[in-house]
């Protein structure tokens, strides 16, 4: 074995462990709900699959033409670093939704109501949408807003690239745990400790209660019917839909405690401080506009949030020890 490939071992051995360990976990669940039906484990997706080609090629290509940092960039495990990042990406997120897709069969939405009163008592005995109603009612805040929040998906695809190509090798392996445990632990494990929808589905979830966010989804509804078009709901409706369909799609399934959405946009915000403070700074108010967002659009409860992002700075000071020791800075 050379020098180089244990160099490489060494420094992926925690992202290769903890990915393995999540997917042999995924099988042990699946098998033992008698779900290995729901299992669709994809190795890619034809856009993403374009998307990364170009994106790599380019990035080797700057390297190549630049003075400085080539052979930083083109060392083979370097590159074999990034095809692990790529390889594992898709395979991971289809084993992701197929894990949540499970959460409404097995557990239903049982924390819905505890959640919506808990943000009522946190917030000064008002539903934190209500506090922010103005922004609702306002159809360019509206508007943007909806916007702003479907740019998470983009932010987080750029993430995972900037993950498999960046020289900065200890940074890169706490990126990389990090992801990992959000997604696994936050997306997978406390999701289904605390089962729950979210406001937009409580009229669903919890029928024979009053619906405390009917009025925030009617105003969102009106927007749509008067000319603004609000993505929010037509993405709420087709993912309840496909909920009771139960398709075996990538990005289906529903849950809300902790927000990955929040959790993602705050760890993607602490890796840009740790690179630059600008980036930090402007990465921070993307979140802070997730978690506004994914209350006034009726995706989450607030307090989803705030667990969202508890979760990933305790996880950011964990990924940083486990970083630290695998990896040189």
């Amino acid at each position: 074995m050379t020098d180089r490939v244990r160099l490489f071992l060494r420094e992926h051995a925690i992202f290769i462990g903890l990915v393995g360990a999540y997917f042999a976990g995924a099988a042990i669940y699946l098998a033992a709900i008698g779900h290995w039906d729901r299992w669709v484990i994809l190795p890619a997706y034809p856009l993403w699959t374009i998307a990364v080609l170009t994106f790599s090629a380019g990035r080797l290509l700057a390297a190549r033409l630049a003075r400085h940092g080539a052979s930083a960039l083109w060392r083979p495990e370097a590159i074999l670093g990034a095809l692990l990042v790529i390889a594992v990406i898709v395979p991971f997120q289809t084993t992701f939704s197929s894990v949540k897709r499970t959460i409404d069969d097995v557990r239903g939405f049982p924390w819905d109501p505890f959640l919506a009163e808990l943000d009522r008592l946190v917030h000064g005995g008002r539903h934190p949408w209500e506090w922010l109603y103005w922004v609702a009612k306002d159809q360019w805040l509206t508007f943007w807003l909806d916007r702003l929040y479907l740019w998470w998906f983009p932010l987080v695809t750029l993430f995972l690239f900037w993950a498999a190509w960046t020289p900065m090798r200890r940074l890169r392996q706490r990126a990389l745990i990090s992801t990992v445990l959000v997604w696994g632990v936050c997306g997978n494990l406390l999701a289904f400790a605390f089962a729950s929808a979210g406001p937009c589905y409580y009229h669903q979830v919890a029928p024979e209660r009053p619906d405390p966010y009917e009025r925030l989804l009617a105003t969102l509804d009106l927007h749509a019917r008067s000319g603004e078009y609000v993505q929010a709901r037509v993405l709420q409706r087709t993912l309840w839909n496909a909920a009771i369909e139960s398709p075996l799609e990538p990005f289906r399934g529903i849950s809300a405690m902790p927000s990955v959405h929040v959790a993602m946009a705050v760890l993607i915000a602490l890796v840009g401080w740790a690179r630059s403070r600008p980036a930090g700074v402007l990465l921070a108010v993307y979140a802070v506009v997730t978690q506004v967002g994914s209350v006034v659009l009726g995706w989450h409860y607030a307090v989803d949030g705030y667990a969202g992002a508890a979760m990933a700075f305790a996880i950011w000071w964990v990924s940083g020890r486990l970083a630290a020791f695998s990896t040189p800075a």
